[in-house]
Parts: C-alpha cells; structure tokens; sequence
C-alpha cells in the first residue's frame, strides 16, 4: 500500500440553489404552503455548519409562529443529504481553498442537509395557523449558524400560509424517506495530530456473522463525503468460526488536509469519515458486541504507505 483518497415550480429552483451553495434556507421550500403541507429546509452544508456529523430526529426541533404572533412545535419528518453534481459549477469550478477565520467560507465537495418538516401536530393533525407570513425556527446544538450573503437564519426561515388544510398525498410523504439515511456504523480518526500528513488507511473490521440476517448483503464500505478524489477498495473474508472481516483500503493519493492547505484534487480531513453499511435493519443493533476493530490491521498511512502515529481509526455508531 504506498499511495492512498401550490407553487411546486418554486421547489426545484430553491433546491439547485442550496445544493450548489450549500447555503442555509432564507425560505422554506415549497413556500406557500397550507396547514398540513409539507416544507423543506436546507440547514446549510454538511461540512461546513454540521461538522461532518449525522443529525437526527431526535436532536432537532422546530416551531412556526404565524401571523398572529402564535408559536406551535412543528413535526420533523425526515432529515437528508444531497450532494451536487461532480461536473456541477460548484464542484468544478467553484471550489477554493476556504478561509479558517471566515465561518462563511464555502467547504470544498460538501453537500447540504435538509430537514422534512410538517405543519401539523404530533399526531398529525394540521395546525389553526393564521394565513399571511410566517416565520420557522429550528434548533439544534449540532448545528453552526454562519454568516454568508444571502443565507437564512435558524431562527427566521420565511413561509407564507394559504388559507384552510391541506393533507398530502402519500406519493408525497413517501417522496423523501428513502433519502434519509439508514442506520450505520462511522469510522473516523481519533483525536490528536498525526505525525505526518494522512494519504489513507486500512481498515479491518471483525463481526459476527449472525448479526447479518440471512439473505442480506455483506457489510460494506462507503464513503460518507462525496469528494470524488477518494478510493475505497475492500473484501470480505469468512474466518470459518462464525465470524468474518471485512477488509478496506481507503485513500486519496493526492492526501488529506486541513481547509487552509486544501487544493483542487486534495481531500478535506472530514473526507477520512466512512460508513459501514448493511440491508440487514438489525445488524447494527447490538453493535458493540458484534462489531470490532482491529487494532493491529486498522491505521492511516503517510505518502510512503508508512504508518501514522498519535491519530487511529475509531468505530462508532452515532
């Protein structure tokens, strides 16, 4: 291993923008909507306001306040990840080494993540919002608030209610769920600075075999960046005692790198996170006594392919 890396219309357009941008939602998409409707959110870019990390439902909130000044918690329904084209304006052109000190600086082959939500109560019924402007706010302590031009706030994302209720179709709130991302395992570094700068790793992962249902894929290797510079290639061994291994290369010959060295070809070091995946729904149920680690075949390596020092490949669920 030497080198390792109903105004629908309004959705499509509010959509390219915060993909390409990565930006936070100024409005909600679509943003005329009736009470009961659907509305998405672009909380901004997965590296850049999210840290690399999975939000949940559980770990945000969200509330509207309508013209008449009444506040109602609103329902999350799905939280996702997209990702512009690689041939895009961003991805191609756009990308620039991002400035440390400036919280609004774009990060480069990040995506954006959007937040589901619906104007009803916990049990699905529509809420008596009064027609005119409305303001949403969300919270969530994963999420960072940054400051570029032309993007929203948390705490003021702009929507306008129609008069009555609405009730969606099922085609649409089945539109997004199979975007949310499915439960999985993350490998990412440890903390602590590596002796030298990281060109990839490898990575074993010993399981049980029972814990995968019969009929199911392997676990698999994928990365959770979509920085198209980075490699994974891996297989699958049976150990003939009721376990297998699931072993993976994962590198970018051109290296990882903080944002202030980052240029065109390089990887961000929030591109070393990738996930361990599997169609089986209980597979990572009992994780931590059926997923492990090795440690001696788990490391990152310097452009020699020699091993790093005071960083190591973690396994969590998060």
């Amino acid at each position: 291993m030497s080198h390792f890396r109903q105004l629908k219309v309004i959705l499509a357009e509010t959509l390219m923008l915060g993909v390409l941008t990565a930006c936070i939602s100024p409005t909600t998409s679509p943003s005329y909507v009736q009470s009961g409707d659907y509305v998405s959110v672009n909380l901004g870019g997965i590296k850049r306001n999210l840290g690399g990390q999975l939000l949940k439902r559980s770990q945000i909130t969200a509330t509207i306040k309508d013209a008449d000044n009444n506040v109602y918690p609103l329902r999350i329904d799905r939280i996702y990840r997209v990702y512009p084209d690689h041939v895009s304006f961003y991805a191609a052109q756009m990308s620039m080494v991002p400035d440390p000190a400036d919280p609004s600086s774009l990060y480069p082959y990040d995506g954006a993540v959007y937040v589901s939500l619906v104007l009803s109560d916990a049990s699905n019924t529509p809420l008596p919002l009064v027609p005119g402007p409305a303001t949403i706010s969300v919270s969530s302590s994963k999420v960072t608030q940054t400051a570029m031009l032309g993007e929203g706030s948390y705490s003021s994302i702009s929507v306008q209610i129609l008069p009555g209720t609405r009730t969606p179709s099922y085609e649409e709130t089945q539109q997004y769920s199979t975007y949310a991302p499915m439960k999985y395992l993350t490998i990412k570094p440890t903390a602590g600075a590596p002796s030298s700068a990281i060109y990839g790793g490898q990575f074993e992962l010993h399981y049980n075999a029972a814990a995968v249902a019969s009929g199911s894929y392997e676990p698999r290797l994928v990365p959770i960046s979509h920085d198209p510079n980075i490699t994974i290639i891996q297989t699958t061994k049976d150990n003939g005692d009721g376990s297998k291994s699931l072993l993976g290369y994962f590198t970018n010959p051109n290296g990882f790198g903080t944002l202030s060295a980052w240029s065109m070809g390089k990887s961000n070091v929030l591109d070393l996170n990738v996930a361990v995946i599997s169609d089986s729904p209980d597979a990572f149920s009992n994780w931590e006594s059926n997923f492990s680690l090795v440690a001696a075949g788990s490391y990152y390596v310097d452009q020699n392919g020699d091993k790093l020092t005071n960083v190591a490949p973690t396994l969590l669920l998060e």
